[in-house]
């Protein structure tokens, strides 16, 4: 009987010549994109001249433009208006020791025992490895030198590569590590006058 025939679907099938694909789409994109029947179809001439394809390509462009400057935007707008804003210590403990500055700190920011050792073994670890880091490329510097006489200012500085980065890094975890482990929050200056710049562990 007619109503127990089951209704033909009209999507296409995994099995069908297009593999469940929209012959259509692809026909559109063949004619349109890269035949540019649209485009000369709304102009002969500017699709002759190439007026047409130069118009989308400055359009895509544009397009382009605009939403990569808008994503800049929105990211710098997040990375400086930062809502966790770290609060500073008063005016009036910054004149204090180093020692009471340190435990003010930790109290400003709760920051307990375990906290401490865990950032002076990240430290130590950071430090040791940017130490390594510079002097491979101190080594690395030093043999392009030897090898290759640079042949002025600009290219023997370029020679350095990455080395002032890797030294400023250095820096920061070793110095990190020092006022940690003597629960001291003294200057920098203080850290080079006392010559115990390398790390340590907990």
């Amino acid at each position: 009987m007619p109503f127990f025939r089951k209704r033909k679907e009209n999507t296409p099938k995994a099995d069908a010549p297009g593999g469940g694909t929209d012959l259509r789409s692809i026909e559109s994109t063949l004619k349109n994109d890269l035949l540019g029947v649209d485009d000369f179809k709304r102009s002969k001439i500017g699709f002759l001249t190439g007026v047409s394809a130069a118009t989308k390509a400055i359009s895509s462009l544009g397009n382009s433009v605009t939403e990569t400057s808008s994503r800049l935007r929105r990211l710098f707008s997040a990375s400086v208006n930062s809502s966790d804003i770290v609060p500073d210590l008063p005016a009036s403990a910054l004149v204090e020791q180093g020692q009471k500055k340190f435990i003010l700190a930790m109290k400003l920011h709760s920051v307990s025992q375990t906290h401490l050792d865990r950032i002076q073994r990240n430290t130590y670890r950071s430090g040791l490895f940017y130490i390594v880091c510079s002097a491979v490329s101190v080594s690395v510097s030093l043999a392009s030198c030897f090898l290759w006489t640079p042949t002025g200012v600009v290219e023997a500085v370029s020679r350095l590569g990455p080395l002032p980065l890797l030294l400023a890094l250095a820096f920061k975890s070793c110095y990190t590590n020092w006022f940690v482990r003597r629960r001291s929050l003294d200057g920098a200056i203080c850290y080079v006058r006392s010559f115990d710049w390398l790390p340590k562990n907990p």
